[in-house]
């Protein structure tokens, strides 16, 4: 059952990825912001998290920038289906979420348990 949900959720985050790539494009509301955001947020935590003796030992540094990468996921296509179509300026948006994401991962790696087991 766990396997299930875990394929469901990562799925879904890969079809949620691809639909909003491709909306956004078709739009004309896809911007260098919106990519680096993707990329950028798991390397920032695993960046930050190096810095943390505790998050080196275990499965910190493996799993948790995955979980990054997820809701990081989920937010852009969030970003794409909801925010642009309330706000006429996508550009600010793009960089407002990617400022904003960048420093929840940098915090995030700051503040979160080591994932030993």
């Amino acid at each position: 059952m766990r396997i299930i949900i875990l394929l469901l959720v990562v799925g879904g985050a890969i079809a949620v990825v691809a639909g909003s790539l491709v909306y956004a494009r078709r739009r004309g509301r896809l911007f260098i912001e919106d990519v680096v955001t993707l990329i950028g947020a798991p390397l920032i935590f695993v960046a930050v998290g190096l810095l943390r003796s505790e998050l080196v030992v275990g499965w910190a540094l493996v799993l948790w920038p995955i979980v990054v990468a997820l809701i990081c996921a989920y937010l852009f296509g969030f970003k794409v289906i909801v925010i642009d179509h309330m706000s006429p300026s996508w550009r600010r948006n793009s960089r407002v979420m990617l400022a904003v994401i960048f420093m929840a991962s940098a915090v995030t790696a700051l503040t979160v348990p080591p994932w030993y087991e």
